[in-house]
């Protein structure tokens, strides 16, 4: 399956073609899909050391840095899928999130059901070897 690792926000090397390029190309070549991991950072200030003061709003922060921002701009501008497409997309990732919530407070049945076959285990041995004695 192809994939890369980018480093901080910057997705697009300084020349040449595109890593999103050549990505994309082997992943439709091979007819798979295609995996993008991005190790990033988001700082609010003049340097990463003082979070509380900030020289730009939030949206020029956003609009600049966001990765995820930056990818959707990319999958737009390489004709990958339309606006109406992603918030599809978009909306169902929200629905399968949302039926999903219910396993973070679920309790953990299967604890119950090793714990009592272990003892339907341990009870048959016994019976086992006092039935043969």
């Amino acid at each position: 399956m192809a994939g890369c690792l980018t480093q901080s926000v910057e997705f697009e090397p300084i020349s040449g073609e595109t890593q999103f390029d050549r990505i994309i190309a082997e992943a439709q070549q091979l007819e798979e899909s295609v995996i993008l991991e991005m190790d990033t950072y988001m700082y609010h200030g003049h340097s990463i050391s003082d979070p509380g003061s900030t020289y730009h709003t939030r949206d020029q922060i956003s609009s600049e840095h966001d990765p995820v921002g930056r990818i959707r701009k990319l999958v737009l501008s390489h004709d990958l899928a339309t606006e109406k497409e992603l918030k599809l997309f978009k909306s169902v990732v929200c629905t399968v999130e949302a039926d999903q919530s219910w396993k973070l407070y679920a309790p953990v049945p299967w604890l119950t059901v090793i714990a009592y076959t272990e003892q339907l285990k341990y009870l048959s041995s016994v019976i086992h070897l006092f039935s043969n004695a």
